[in-house]
């Protein structure tokens, strides 16, 4: 299994519970697609640097994970329909350097 790195950004509009039931429920879909969470971390609120959909802030919330590329592939097309998201971000973490694969060893 590789591991991923999730950001999602959920609409403002939201209250702080509404965010944090949206992320919870968004845990329980990558689990649901085979998905083994291995951190949540929900940020809070966040002004933009720039205006994102007409939206200014919104709250952050970082998911890792490890999963499969089907389980991942059902994943974003969840987010791609959930109204309160204004974008979210799913990378496929660089797994740790070693000595060149000679030895299997991490390096220093």
């Amino acid at each position: 299994m590789k591991k991923y790195e999730l950001m999602i950004i959920i609409k403002s509009k939201l209250s702080e519970e509404s965010a944090r039931s949206l992320s919870n429920s968004n845990k329980d879909l990558v689990s649901t697609n085979g998905g083994k969470i291995l951190n949540g971390n929900f940020w809070g609120k966040r002004k933009f640097a720039y205006e994102i959909k007409s939206q200014t802030e919104g709250w952050y919330d970082v998911i890792q994970f490890e999963g499969d590329e089907v389980g991942v592939s059902k994943i974003k097309e969840k987010f791609n329909v959930i109204d309160d998201l204004v974008r979210y971000l799913l990378i496929l973490v660089d797994p740790e350097p070693t000595d060149g694969g000679k030895n299997g060893k991490k390096s220093k």
